[in-house]
């Protein structure tokens, strides 16, 4: 495994922005993404150049309002890693992010297109008791969710590998068909311990899901292929 800090050494503490108005990227995951809008395609043009990496921003609401400028974001992210990239035909690029740490960002003036923020480590409280036994019910309780919407669906999907909680907790934040607002107050959380507590509220509460969940199912992170 690719582990954080070895990909962070090289990390300048500045990085571009790169903000959805839908989607929340936690550390520990990964996620498929189709860049087409001509600004982002610059950015990955110069992120694979540089560093590879890449902050994952939440836009707050009113964005639309000024989504060609500088919407406002929230202001706790995650910075990835460009763990894959492919440019296409149309000069579209499939890339992979990898979530590798969440961060303060702090923006900078804006010099491209696209947006560049400066951050600091948020340091998330990881050190929590039962850790086996946590990790145990939670992915008892996801896989009775997703057996609950489609028996067929491959619920062995994390049993493969061992896991921490940070990292199944993270996954399963991801893979949930909640509001992305939801979920990034699930991100701004100190403490894994919380995050497992609030998000086995989320699987045990009236969550209107279908079977869409499970093209939500994130990457599993950090594989050597991916260096």
């Amino acid at each position: 495994m690719i582990l954080k800090d070895e990909l962070l050494i090289n990390y300048s503490g500045s990085c571009p922005i790169f903000p959805l108005p839908n989607f929340v990227m936690f550390p520990n995951s990964g996620n498929e993404f189709t860049i087409f809008e001509p600004r982002y395609i610059d950015m990955i043009e110069d992120v694979i150049k540089n560093e590879r990496f890449i902050i994952m921003s939440l836009l707050k609401s009113g964005w639309k309002n000024n989504y060609e400028g500088s919407p406002p974001i929230y202001d706790i992210g995650t910075i990835c890693y460009l763990a894959k990239y492919k440019k296409q035909k149309n000069s579209e690029f499939k890339i992979v992010l990898m979530g590798i740490e969440k961060v303060q960002i702090n923006e900078t003036v804006q010099t491209h297109k696209y947006r560049i923020g400066a951050t600091t480590p948020l340091n998330e409280i990881i050190t929590t008791s039962l850790e086996r036994e946590k990790c145990e019910n939670l992915m008892d309780n996801f896989v009775e969710l997703l057996t609950d919407i489609d028996d067929s669906l491959p619920i062995d999907l994390f049993s493969d590998i061992q896991i921490s909680l940070e990292m199944l907790v993270n996954l399963i934040c991801m893979a949930m068909p909640i509001p992305a607002e939801e979920k990034q107050k699930l991100l701004e959380l100190p403490e894994i311990n919380l995050r497992y507590e609030v998000l086995l509220q989320f699987i045990d509460g009236e969550v209107d899901l279908n079977k869409d969940i499970i093209d939500l199912v994130p990457i599993l992170p950090f594989d050597k292929s991916l260096n």
